[in-house]
């Protein structure tokens, strides 16, 4: 995941450069020649993407759909509902920061297009420094027991950093440093992943990455509606208000990863 996460991040800090280079009707075509080759190279290369014409496979695949047991009992485990209560809060409050951060900084201290394309350089590097290197190096110095509380530090360390875009984001290059290091959150779901990979066997990896997998999807949409409408009512006399929503979010999300724990997560028996 860290690896995935890492090269998204080397996307974000390659792709504003386009900027400087092509007209927006260059770097509209680029894009949508990138986005094309990708789907037609996923499609030929993938494994679950190609066509297979063994029957074995397909009796295997017929016999999955009709086990008993159901996406529902995993929120039977303890250690899943607290994963994916972990996502859910931090794919929220990233995708709801990233939809009022433009806005906001314009009303605070007036970022420009050229502010905000070097934001973006900012939030990809400090996410490839993050992936790459911060996270391993990280889990190579904790035990599995003590992985939890790298996402508690993690996760408190956000609070302080949206208090402080909510409150000093007059400065630009003052807050665009606080808006690339709250994008360090990333190691939380790295981790919190690592370990729910852990704790669930190697033919259910696949049903569980998919839930937490949709489960942050809806995150998404949720937190970009939630926090457009905190925006649209506060920007007035407190535009900083979806960043105090998103520390009070983080504190809870934080005391949340002091309950895990490395039990593991048998499907069939749940």
């Amino acid at each position: 995941m860290s690896i995935v996460l890492g090269n998204i991040f080397l996307s974000i800090t390659i792709g504003p450069l386009f900027v400087h280079f092509l007209t927006a009707r260059g770097i509209t075509l680029a894009a949508c020649t990138l986005s094309a080759s990708s789907l037609l190279l996923a499609c030929s290369t993938v494994p679950e993407s190609l066509q297979t014409h063994d029957s074995k496979r397909a009796v295997k695949v017929k016999g999955i759909l009709k086990r008993s047991w159901s996406i529902k009992a995993l929120f039977r485990a303890r250690t899943f509902v607290l994963i994916a209560s972990i996502s859910f809060i931090g794919s929220m409050t990233s995708e709801g920061s990233q939809e009022v951060s433009a806005q906001f900084l314009q009303i605070v201290n007036g970022f420009s297009i050229a502010d905000q394309a070097n934001l973006l350089v900012a939030i990809g590097l400090v996410g490839l420094f993050t992936q790459f290197l911060l996270t391993p190096m990280l889990l190579s110095r904790v035990g599995p027991k003590s992985e939890k509380f790298v996402i508690v530090i993690v996760n408190f360390f956000l609070v302080f950093v949206n208090l402080a875009i909510a409150f000093f984001s007059k400065n630009k290059l003052l807050a665009s440093t606080l808006i690339s290091a709250g994008f360090a959150g990333m190691i939380s779901f790295t981790v919190a992943t690592g370990i729910l990979s852990k704790a669930v066997s190697v033919r259910h990896q696949g049903l569980v990455t998919g839930v937490i997998s949709g489960i942050r999807q809806q995150a998404y949409g949720i937190g970009s509606v939630l926090y457009a409408l905190i925006f649209g009512a506060c920007a007035d006399y407190f535009p900083g208000a979806p960043f105090v929503f998103s520390a009070i979010l983080m504190v809870f999300s934080g005391l949340l990863a002091f309950f895990l724990d490395n039990q593991s997560i048998d499907i069939d028996d749940l």
